[in-house]
């Protein structure tokens, strides 16, 4: 039977592959296409959370706002990736800020939407769950590696997790396909700008990276992991 595009693209999606193809019709028709151009936020920290966000194309960070007007960036998430989540079981607002980093189509979900269906489908509210369990471990994670580990690995660990999320394989090189700033790898490092400039520059003498056109190349990211508790 053939699938609409949305429907296509949603039955992809490990969490949804397992409905039938009535199912992820269904799906579809109750999913809103939305466009977010570089750095127009999804949604605030704090605002009623009344959607749940698929993330077609592009890629959306997923940050926090401290008191003191710094911003701590909790992960990255791209296609297929689900932003919104937490909130569609407790009703209570966004725990986070939701910005795009670059230009992003995104597929929204009303809250009500996604009750009903998950209702008649209990078998993807366990996955959405089982997602949450592993935000908690990643959140735990971060939050000791922020109070434990020097600058230098935690840039190391930033980078290697932007190859996962936004990287493309060039031979045994990966490029992040994202121009960066200091300031965005300082926010998901959690860390100075001053201080990843330092560590940057530090894995360049290295060789393990190359910055190139606003871009990075990470050459042999196996050097990277190496150099986890070796850079500064």
């Amino acid at each position: 039977m053939h699938l609409s595009e949305k429907a296509y693209f949603l039955k992809n999606i490990p969490l949804f592959s397992s409905l039938t193809v009535p199912e992820v019709e269904s799906l579809g028709t109750l999913c809103h296409e939305r466009k977010f151009m570089k750095e127009q936020f999804i949604f605030h920290e704090g605002d009623n959370a009344e959607h749940l966000f698929i993330i077609k194309r592009g890629i959306i960070k997923i940050l926090k706002h401290s008191e003191g007007g710094k911003n701590l960036t909790i992960r990255l998430v791209s296609k297929g990736g689900l932003i919104g989540e937490v909130s569609m079981f407790d009703k209570k607002p966004y725990p986070a800020s939701a910005q795009a980093i670059e230009d992003s189509i995104v597929y929204e979900l009303s809250r009500q939407d996604h009750l009903n269906f998950a209702e008649k489908h209990p078998a993807v509210s366990l996955s959405i769950i089982g997602t949450l369990v592993r935000r908690l471990r990643e959140a735990y994670t971060i939050m000791q590696g922020l109070a434990t580990e020097h600058i230098g690995k935690r840039v190391a660990m930033t980078l290697l997790t932007l190859a996962e999320t936004a990287g493309q394989k060039e031979g045994g090189n990966i490029r992040l396909t994202l121009r960066l700033s200091r300031q965005d790898l300082a926010e998901m490092a959690g860390c100075t700008k001053e201080s990843v400039s330092r560590v940057m520059a530090h894995l360049k003498r290295e060789g393990i990276i190359r910055p190139e056109s606003g871009k990075i190349l990470i050459l042999a990211p196996d050097r990277l992991k190496a150099a986890l508790d070796l850079v500064i």
